[in-house]
């Protein structure tokens, strides 16, 4: 059902008499159509609440109206935009707020959910928020919650085997012609330059590794080998170096050197 369009100067003088609530909409700054009434935040904006209800009993306004008016009132008091936003964002930010109260007094009317109401107000703003959504009246209707998105149901083109498994997921087959050239190679063929399709480059690959393999191991062990042979060689130098130092027999023995002191200074023998 589409909202009814109001005059924008009556729209205007509302908005322009409670400036002040339009700064500032207190805890109605933060809430959302789905989220549950704030009776506090409601009595915050009664007296601008008052004032558009008035004006459109049903407690709808259509948004171009709205937009006009608040632009409106951007450009007469510049101050209500105390936001580091553009005017054109503020417009939207306030046209959302307007439209967030008038949806909770909807509401109320349509739902009647007074209880939280009477345990959060005073007795005195109780009475005044019942007198607010009495004064409301005509076809009072609730916004409708955005619909989901349902899927078309479309039969399904897979075909299916014996088993009730989808053909898409099977193995595919090998083509025909690379079975059939498997089947009828022969020696006679290969002998004379006939390429093999598959197989013998399989098999040309598989002995390459093979080989390669084989070498790396062959060189890793010579590299050992060789390692080896230079370890015995050098122990046997250094055996034979020490060997030769040891004395072989009484007359080899090296005769000891007689030191004399003089003067506190040893000197050796003459």
């Amino acid at each position: 059902m589409p909202k009814p369009h109001i005059d924008v100067m009556l729209v205007y003088d509302a908005l322009n008499k409670h400036r002040d609530i339009l700064v500032n909409f207190g805890p109605y700054n933060a809430l959302s159509k789905s989220m549950a009434v704030d009776p506090k935040g409601l009595m915050h904006c009664y007296f601008l609440l008052d004032e558009l209800i008035k004006i459109s009993p049903t407690g709808e306004i259509h948004s171009q109206p709205m937009r006009q008016a608040l632009l409106k009132v951007l450009q007469e008091h510049p101050e209500v935009n105390d936001t580091k936003y553009n005017g054109q964002v503020w417009m939207n930010i306030k046209s959302e707020r307007l439209n967030v109260t008038l949806s909770h007094c909807r509401r109320l009317k349509v739902q009647s959910s007074w209880g939280s109401c009477a345990a959060k107000l005073t007795g005195a703003e109780y009475q005044l928020l019942q007198k607010l959504i009495q004064g409301m009246s005509g076809k009072v209707v609730l916004d409708e919650p955005p619909k989901k998105r349902v899927l078309k149901k479309q039969e399904s083109d897979i075909s299916i085997d014996e088993n009730g498994f989808p053909n898409i997921l099977k193995t595919p087959e090998p083509k025909e012609a690379t079975v059939l050239a498997l089947e009828d190679a022969k020696p006679e063929a290969v002998s004379k330059g006939v390429k093999r399709p598959l197989t013998k480059r399989l098999g040309q690959r598989a002995k390459a590794n093979i080989e390669k393999q084989r070498g790396q191991k062959g060189k890793s062990m010579a590299a050992k080998e060789k390692t080896k042979k230079k370890r015995k060689r050098c122990e046997r130098a250094f055996a034979k170096k020490a060997s030769a130092q040891i004395p072989k027999g009484p007359g080899d023995r090296r005769a000891w050197p007689w030191l004399e002191v003089h003067d506190g200074h040893p000197e050796k023998e003459g």
